[in-house]
C-alpha cells in the first residue's frame, strides 16, 4: 500500500521505479498537493508518466456527501482555503 502523501523512500518505494502511475481522484484527498506530486514525482522514471482524473469544482453536495468521509478536510495548503477540490 502506497500512502502519496508520504515519504515514498519511508514506505520502502524505491525512487524513479515506475513507468507509469495512475490515480483517480486521489491527489486533492492529500493535505498538501504540492508535496503529494513531489512525492509521486519521485516515483517516476525520467520519462514516465502521471495519469490523473481529478475533481477540482466545489459543488456543495460534494461537501456535504464526501465531507462525512475520513481525511476530506485534512488539506493544509496555501492553493485550498474552502474545500480541498
Amino acid at each position: 500500500t502506497l500512502d502519496i502523501s508520504k515519504d515514498i523512500l519511508k514506505q520502502g518505494f524505491e525512487p524513479n521505479s515506475f513507468d507509469m502511475v495512475f490515480g483517480l481522484n486521489v491527489v486533492h484527498a492529500t493535505s498538501n498537493v504540492v508535496e503529494t506530486f513531489h512525492n509521486l514525482q519521485q516515483l517516476l522514471k525520467p520519462a514516465g508518466f502521471l495519469g490523473m482524473i481529478e475533481s477540482v469544482r466545489q459543488e456543495r453536495w460534494v461537501d456535504l456527501v464526501a465531507g462525512l468521509a475520513e481525511g476530506w478536510w485534512y488539506f493544509n495548503d496555501q492553493y485550498r482555503s474552502n474545500s480541498p477540490l
